[in-house]
């Protein structure tokens, strides 16, 4: 499900988001909207924070996953929030970056093809780190992602809730008390 990225590849796309943004506070500009480049300006800054704080947990196959995942053509839009102090997630990044992985896939495969899709994941990395994920847009089949989520094993977290409705789907995963308890 993962495709392998080359150096250049990654720098071609990293380029083309950065000059996207720059277009649009030119833009903006030129239409004296000095609002509208300072919101824009905000949202990069965040964008910049989270992604900073992110690559910093030392999870790096989930990292790169999340951080190249809109390079692909996709019917999902992500946005990634990182909430507290940085800790090493490490220990669980080959788990969550294939349980993630996997998590996309079954979204990219029951999500409406014609329509806008947006996924928020949100990482809290203090008192155990936990995942929280709000997809929203069209479901065309609740029931195979219900069946995806009753089968899917983890070992180091858990699926302490989740809701499914025909425009969403939540989904909190929480570190297992023993592995709370190691790290």
């Amino acid at each position: 499900m993962s495709k392998e990225w080359d150096v250049v590849e990654l720098l071609k796309h990293a380029r083309h988001d950065w000059l996207n943004r720059l277009q649009l506070i030119k833009g903006n500009l030129s239409l004296n909207r000095l609002d509208r480049v300072q919101q824009t300006i905000e949202e990069i800054i965040a964008i910049s924070k989270n992604e900073s704080k992110l690559t910093s947990t030392g999870a790096h196959k989930l990292t790169a996953f999340l951080l190249t995942y809109g390079f692909r053509e996709t019917v999902l839009k992500l946005d990634i929030e990182v909430n507290g102090e940085v800790c090493d997630l490490s220990p669980y990044d080959e788990e969550l970056a294939d349980w993630c992985e996997s998590l996309f896939y079954v979204l990219e495969n029951v999500a409406n093809k014609e329509s806008n899709h947006h996924l928020d994941v949100s990482f809290y990395l203090e008192e155990g780190p936990s995942l929280f994920f709000d997809f929203s847009g069209i479901i065309e089949n609740e029931k195979k992602i219900e069946e995806w989520l009753l089968k899917e094993t983890l070992t180091m977290f858990s699926i302490a809730c989740y809701k499914i409705a025909k425009d969403e789907l939540t989904v909190q995963l929480v570190m297992n008390e023993k592995q709370h308890s190691n790290s």
